[in-house]
């Protein structure tokens, strides 16, 4: 099976590339900088641009099973639909598309670029598993000093979000990539964790684990709170990030029921749960 691996450098891409390699598999990674890209065993950069069809005709020659992680930003729509388009001129048997839990967000662009992605893959009658994660654990990561000093700033609201692990989304999307049979006859994978955990309930974990009071911050995602985030990321994404929390405190990001169970059943072990998160974090932020 030739694989390429579509967003294999960041984050949850990187994951997936050492699922693949743990599991004995081969696979291509596309990157504009091979030469600076470091893999494991039995992974290969080819460079490659979302936004050139021409170094991405190149990159999916011979390709029949392409995984595809359109990053968060301003071009993502135009990236999936350009690997998308390619996909099906290129006869590759089988996509694996990283979408999200929540797609009818209309204020939310990458909520809209995902519908977008989705839509193509129908309108194309593309072979693909579209898996919809959930809120990460990981984006807690860097909330080191606002929970230490005694406040969980993210305002998920209290309807909740099942949020999950980005290990066990890399697991997930490695067995869907490599055994699609192990899913059945399921085209959307719905990625949660064990709990739905709210904005009060993640403040009260973090209390239980530092063992110091931490609140939750509140529901508040106006201007002020607005203008916070952009000072740590551009503009347009604390934007973005806004309009998800606003969909997040309306709705909630919550998997159909039995989503977790049937996840439980494909890895054959308990999912990672936000407390054990937690209590993994902190002790690395002691350590530090």
């Amino acid at each position: 099976m030739s694989i390429l691996v579509i967003g294999g450098t960041g984050h949850v891409g990187s994951l997936v590339v050492h699922e693949l390699a743990d599991r004995g598999a081969s696979a291509r990674v596309l990157t504009t900088a091979p030469d600076n890209a470091r893999l494991p065993a039995r992974m290969t950069a080819v460079k490659g641009d979302l936004l050139d069809p021409a170094s991405m005709r190149e990159a999916l020659n011979g390709v029949e099973t392409m995984f595809l992680l359109a990053a968060v930003s301003p071009s993502e729509l135009t990236q999936a639909l350009i690997a998308l388009d390619l996909a099906k001129e290129a006869k590759v048997k089988h996509v694996v598309y990283i979408s999200q839990i929540k797609l009818d967000w209309p204020d939310c662009p990458h909520a809209v670029a995902k519908a977008g992605a989705e839509a193509l893959i129908r309108s194309h009658s593309l072979p693909a598993t579209i898996l919809r994660p959930a809120y990460f654990f990981q984006n807690d990561l860097g909330l080191k000093e606002p929970i230490l000093g005694g406040a969980y700033p993210i305002p998920i609201g209290n309807v909740g979000a099942e949020m999950v692990d980005i290990r066990d989304i890399a697991a997930v999307a490695a067995i869907a990539i490599l055994d699609k049979q192990a899913l059945g006859s399921e085209e959307v994978v719905e990625l949660v964790g064990p709990d739905n955990v709210t904005g009060n309930g993640a403040a009260g974990i973090w209390s239980e684990v530092t063992g110091r009071s931490v609140t939750y911050a509140g529901d508040d995602i106006g201007l002020a709170f607005e203008g916070r985030i952009a000072g740590t990321m551009p503009a347009w994404q604390a934007h973005d990030l806004v309009a998800m929390f606003r969909g997040c405190q309306r709705e909630g990001m919550r998997g159909k029921p039995g989503a977790a169970e049937r996840l439980v059943k494909l890895l054959g072990r308990p999912l990672r749960d936000y407390r054990s998160f937690a209590e993994e974090t902190y002790q690395a932020w002691q350590n530090d």
